[in-house]
């Protein structure tokens, strides 16, 4: 059976009702089978993995304030369900110098991320056109955050062949015709700009180098240089996420994470990363397999000369009960470490 509304074997109908169940508590009027169902073929109807998902995607919906996105934007009535898209992605002006620069690759794959984390089974087909030579370099970076299900979706042309293949997909009034269809803007713009955005500066405002974090569960340190800074995070219970956000005022950061056992051994879950977090701040989560003692570590021990205003968030939450935090949270600072390591040690 397909999964979709109508086409549900008997333990596909069960799994359906226990998800509604589960998630009986963050449900709300506008989830019907449809979105329901959305997540649990993600999760190939494992309800557990299908719960944890939609739960995470609850944190992010509320910080985009997704819910009241009606208020201002109404779509247009099209008198059934739409569930899927099809996505056309022109590459004919992406150049080397994007795909080297490092910023671009985390927008990718941050933008791919979200998607897929937060917009299971919505998409139809993506076709990628205009694929310049050096495009395989860009997929490789693509690909590791796309599961196989997506990945089947996504089609890759250079040049050549793929207006044939979008008509498989989409009838030729319904695309623009720059990209071999016949529809035009109301002005005969055959791009469509009217309609479709052709891209642009992005306003300032929207810069995310310039967001700020949550004012209320941040803290800030200044971290002297040749020093690094730790803080504990007790995990309670199997499938904890630590999350972190953190920026400086000015220069790069190393970070790491490591568990320490109960024999005082250590665990390295993420090895020591610099990243360019003054350009954009630096989030992440890491999903914790056993109980302990986790130690999220800041490293500037590699700079000789130059201290580091630190901003930061870092927190522990449960897979359920909408991840409100529960640990015991204790910072340490280090000064004048004399090497930068990648595990941590007692101290």
């Amino acid at each position: 059976m397909s999964g979709v509304v109508g086409d549900l074997s008997p333990e596909q109908e069960k799994s359906l009702a226990e998800f509604r169940d589960r998630c009986a508590d963050v449900w709300q009027d506008s989830f019907d089978d449809y979105f329901a169902l959305r997540w649990l073929r993600a999760r190939n109807f494992l309800v557990d993995k299908a719960e944890y998902m939609l739960r995470r995607h609850l944190i992010y919906r509320d910080k985009i304030d997704m819910d009241n996105i009606t208020k201002w934007y109404k779509p247009p009535e099209l008198n059934r369900k739409v569930e899927r898209r099809v996505f056309v992605v022109d590459f004919s002006t992406f150049s080397m110098k994007q795909i080297v620069s490092k910023v671009v690759r985390r927008f990718i794959g941050r933008a791919v991320f979200i998607y897929e984390s937060n917009y299971p089974e919505t998409l139809k087909k993506a076709y990628i056109v205009n694929a310049p030579s050096f495009f395989p370099l860009c997929w490789k970076i693509l690909r590791p955050l796309l599961s196989d299900c997506t990945a089947s979706k996504v089609e890759i042309f250079g040049k050549d062949g793929w207006k044939e293949e979008i008509f498989k997909t989409m009838d030729k009034d319904q695309v623009p015709a720059y990209f071999g269809g016949t529809l035009v803007g109301p002005t005969g713009c055959p791009k469509c700009s009217e309609w479709l955005s052709q891209g642009g500066l992005i306003p300032e405002k929207f810069y995310r180098q310039n967001s700020t974090l949550n004012a209320e569960n941040s803290q800030t340190i200044r971290l002297a240089k040749r020093s690094s800074h730790k803080i504990e995070l007790r995990v309670q219970q199997d499938g904890s996420i630590i999350n972190w956000t953190f920026k400086t005022n000015g220069h790069d950061l190393g970070y790491a994470l490591c568990r320490r056992r109960n024999d005082g051994s250590v665990e390295e879950c993420i090895p020591s990363t610099r990243v360019d977090c003054h350009v954009l701040p630096e989030e992440g989560f890491f999903t914790c397999t056993a109980q302990g003692l986790y130690i999220f570590k800041f490293d500037n021990t590699y700079s000789w000369f130059t201290d580091k205003l630190v901003t930061f968030d870092v927190n522990v939450a449960l897979p359920t009960d909408d991840f409100q935090n529960i640990c015991d949270t204790k910072n340490i600072d280090e000064p004048q470490l004399e090497n930068n390591t990648t595990q941590m040690t007692h101290g």
